[in-house]
């Protein structure tokens, strides 16, 4: 166990899952807004507090990474850690914004798919930060970054067939360049979460 370097603090692996859990959920307020438009500003209220949750998880983190003489791994990578997961609920947030301004009455399919591929990759995520406070879960931690990977080239496809569509079918120009944007950044979040588990990644295979 990487817990063994900190006997009797255990808070860091329960922060970044209750961090990682609220990532999920964030994820999951926006495929459901994506999917209802209509009713966009109380699904981007929902997106804004638990992003403010979280936020308030990462201060709870960074507090007792200052307090903390022993950490369970490096300094660095906690705060790393840390500071990525709120990265990627605070871009998701900024996206709800985003749908607010833009009051969009329709959205390409591939705003959906990639919405919903948000959610898998984020599910997947929250598996590997879950087992980040055990050596004997390298494996397995390898395995899901590798499974990351592939929804993530995933992603990478339906982004350019999004585009693609854009620029061959859309004649708003400016409705071209807001859908554009977001297509592009939904796929900001999953390259995102792709990060955040290759850190996983190197931090358990530093240990092992």
């Amino acid at each position: 166990m990487l817990g063994r370097f900190l006997p009797k603090e255990n808070n860091f692996f329960r922060l970044f899952r209750e961090s990682s859990n609220k990532l999920v959920k964030t994820a999951e307020h926006f495929r459901e807004l994506v999917n209802d438009l209509p009713n966009v500003n109380q699904h981007a209220k929902l997106i804004a507090d638990t992003e403010h949750e979280a936020d308030e998880l990462a201060l709870t983190t960074y507090k007792l990474l200052h307090k903390t003489f022993i950490t369970p791994f490096d300094r660095h990578d906690i705060n790393a850690l840390t500071t990525q997961l709120d990265d990627i609920l605070d871009r998701i947030n900024r996206l709800a914004q985003r749908f607010l301004i833009y009051q969009f009455a329709v959205v390409p399919s591939e705003v959906l798919q990639l919405a919903d591929l948000c959610v898998k990759v984020t599910e997947r995520l929250r598996e590997v930060v879950d087992k980040l406070d055990s050596l004997k879960n390298e494996g397995v931690i390898v395995q899901i970054c590798m499974d990351i990977d592939h929804l993530e080239n995933h992603g990478e496809a339906i982004l350019l067939n999004g585009i693609t569509r854009l620029f061959t079918y859309e004649n708003d120009f400016k409705q071209l360049l807001k859908l554009k944007e977001v297509l592009e950044h939904i796929k900001v979040i999953i390259n995102s979460c792709q990060d955040v588990a290759n850190l996983v990644k190197s931090i358990v295979l530093e240990y092992a």
